[in-house]
Parts: C-alpha cells; structure tokens; sequence
C-alpha cells in the first residue's frame, strides 16, 4: 500500500464485503459492520480469570449499543491467558452471545500456526460470528506474513498501530 488514499479505499471495500458475506455452514450470522469495543480480561484478586466478570462486560456492551465484541486481543492481553484461559473465556463470551444482539468475534492468534489453528477450530465450534487473528508476533518475514492471508474467508489489512507504515510486497 503506497498511502492513505489507497488503504482506506481497500479498507473500505473489505468492509463492505464482511457486511454482505455469509460465513460458509455459521448458519444465519450477524452483520459485521459498526463499533467493536475490544473485551478487557478481568481476573480475580487471586489473579485467576474470572469468566462470570467476563460474562457481564458481554452483556453490559450489548446493552450499550456496541454492535459487536472481540476478545482477546492486544488489549485484552491476548499473550499472557494460558490456552485453557483463552479456551474457557471463548466459550463464556460465545454463550453470552448467543443472546445477545452484537456479533462475537474471537481472536485465534497464537505463537504458532497449530495453535492458531486449534483456537480456530475451536471458536468455530462455539459458533463465532467471526475471527479475527495476527500473524505470529515473532514472525518478521513479510512474504511469509502476507501467506497467512490465504487461510481466510476475508483477509484486510489495517495500518499498524506502532506508527510506523509497513510495507509488505
């Protein structure tokens, strides 16, 4: 991407796709367009995660209007859940969800393709709205960051949040 005016207009038509294209066997899926607050990771004092915590701040952004969750991400300290954490959150948030009116997105990303590849399978079979997943952080090889692109339904690329303008080929 050579500059703003080309990535918004690259964004723009992946946003419209996602708006419009069903995911392939999820049945009747949510729209995915609108605001997508990324879920925090509440733990307990005795610094387990806490699930019921996790639960409510679903509903609590249902019941604010967000048209969509993610979880976990950066902020949600996605690098630090042990995988049985990452595992037992999906399953709370995907079960809130279920009643609720904002889509579920479930990050997959993981130090390793198997394992990014297991958190895929499993936030399928919780019956995620979506996916949403980065390249191994470790991985600095843009030709093979631009290969993970071809495991998606629908592959957008957004700008880094580092500031710095990454030029893949």
């Amino acid at each position: 991407m050579t500059g703003r005016r080309e990535f918004l207009q690259t964004a723009s038509a992946g946003l419209l796709a996602q708006a419009v294209l069903p995911l392939p066997g999820w049945g009747n899926p949510k729209t995915l367009r609108g605001v997508f607050p990324i879920l925090q990771t509440p733990f307990t004092v005795s610094d387990e995660l806490d699930l019921d915590a996790l639960r409510r701040q679903a509903i609590f952004l249902d019941r604010c209007g967000a048209h969509g969750m993610v979880w976990p991400q950066f902020a949600s300290e996605f690098q630090s859940l042990r995988r049985q954490e990452r595992l037992a959150g999906a399953e709370v948030i995907a079960s809130a969800g279920r009643k609720l009116r904002a889509a579920v997105v479930i990050g997959v990303q993981a130090p390793d393709l198997a394992t990014a590849l297991a958190y895929t399978r499993h936030a399928e079979k919780l019956g995620a709205d979506a996916l949403i997943a980065l390249p191994p952080l470790a991985e600095q090889d843009p030709g093979r960051i631009l290969s993970y692109s071809h495991i998606s339904i629908l592959t957008l690329h957004c700008e880094s949040s580092d500031g710095l303008h990454h030029q893949y080929p």
